[in-house]
């Protein structure tokens, strides 16, 4: 989609608000490897249990995994919106308002 259709469409932040290089990895964008890594370990303990206990084991990390998986997404979502409020965007990008009076 051009950039002209997404500015048309206000899914853009306004210009002043652009960063000139991508913001280096933060501590909770490194949070996802060890969540994706135990969604592996309970995969192959679903497979490899073959209907024992480990493949109800496995089941149970899965669902853990899947509650972490969760939260830190929703986490991350937050920090995001919140780094946007600090920029001052609220009122100029839709959807966001700083007062929800």
């Amino acid at each position: 989609m051009p950039l002209e259709d997404l500015k048309e469409r206000r899914l853009l932040l306004p210009e002043r608000h652009w960063r000139r290089r991508v913001p280096s990895m933060r501590s909770g964008d490194l949070l996802v490897l060890p969540v994706a890594a135990f969604g592996l370990v309970a995969a192959l303990s679903i497979w490899f249990g073959r209907g024992g206990w480990l493949t109800f084991a496995g089941i149970g990390l899965f669902l853990l995994d899947l509650l972490a998986f969760l939260l830190l997404s929703f986490w991350m979502v937050d920090r995001q919106f919140r780094e946007l409020l600090d920029l001052g965007v609220a009122g100029e990008v839709e959807g966001i308002d700083r007062d929800p009076d």
